[in-house]
């Protein structure tokens, strides 16, 4: 989780996280997670903008502080969650998709032409490669059209990368 959404980050902001933003963004992953089995990017930017004691005792500082450093990680976040990229990133991953057919596409042409094509395209990629992950036994080929969406920005790209060796595996 923490690599997927900093990768996110990382190519909304256009910039790679600061260590103590990354370090905030994990603070608050763990602890949304701890809240929720499913928590949503909602959830991160709350406790992002609201960190937990204990979290911020972890890094040696205070709530305050701890705030402070995840506070542009939280604003770029909330822009996904609640701002003008809203309905596409707000909720909990949609469930229903058959992946035991032949054949599995997602059409993500609806945001070609969006600043958030890589964005959709690196959450896309990420819950393939879990629900990939869940299926044994059949050999799969994924082809990412338009990948240059994804392998454009350098996070995202070294992102995709480490997941895709993973596919070994599989």
């Amino acid at each position: 989780r923490l690599e997927l959404v900093a990768s996110l980050l990382s190519s909304s902001l256009a910039r790679p996280l600061r260590p103590e933003e990354r370090t905030a963004l994990e603070m608050a992953i763990r602890s949304a997670s701890a809240r929720r089995l499913q928590p949503t990017l909602a959830d991160v930017v709350d406790r992002l903008l609201d960190p937990d004691g204990d979290d911020a005792a972890v890094v040696r500082t205070d709530r305050a502080g701890l705030a402070a450093d995840g506070r542009t990680p939280a604003l770029e976040l909330r822009r996904l969650a609640s701002g003008d990229l809203a309905g596409m990133f707000d909720g909990p991953t949609s469930t229903g998709v058959k992946m035991g057919s032949d054949v599995v596409v997602l059409d993500l042409s609806a945001t070609f032409a969006s600043a958030a094509l890589p964005l959709v395209m690196t959450c896309a990629t990420a819950w393939l490669q879990a629900a990939l992950g869940e299926r044994s036994g059949a050999q799969r080929l994924v082809v990412m059209d338009e990948a240059w969406a994804v392998l454009a920005d350098l996070a995202t790209a070294r992102w995709s990368q480490a997941t895709f060796k993973l596919s070994r595996a599989l």
